[in-house]
């Protein structure tokens, strides 16, 4: 299956092996003309079934994939980073967060229950 969303320029492609891939344009204005005009997004795990089926949602971060077995909506997460030395934070996921300290080079993995949907740091 395969699907492009005008709004945000991204084909995706549902393969065999449960898998969604994407391409982001990465042109300003008009209609991609070769392939170096497509930037790879990274590859998403739906399911071990073959995805027959893709669509985009209303908002621009939702995507419906469709297996055999399955029905999934992904959404897209907003991953956030904050920094006041000496500490440095970075979202690696929706749920988890990696906190560095750059004086002592030591880091902290936090993961949360809940999606983290901003950061800030302070001594």
């Amino acid at each position: 299956s395969v699907d492009y969303n005008p709004r945000k320029q991204v084909l995706a492609c549902g393969t065999r092996g449960g898998r969604m891939v994407q391409w982001r344009s990465s042109t300003l204005s008009g209609v991609p003309k070769s392939e170096s005009n497509w930037q790879v997004l990274p590859v998403v795990s739906v399911g071990e079934c073959a995805v027959d089926k893709l669509t985009w949602g209303p908002g621009e971060g939702l995507i419906h994939a469709r297996t055999e077995r399955s029905s999934v909506i992904l959404s897209e997460a907003q991953l956030n980073t904050a920094v006041q030395a000496p500490l440095m934070a970075v979202q690696s996921s929706p749920m988890e967060i990696i906190v560095y300290h750059t004086e002592r080079q030591v880091h902290l993995t936090v993961t949360a229950n809940y999606r983290v949907k901003g950061l800030g740091v302070g001594p």
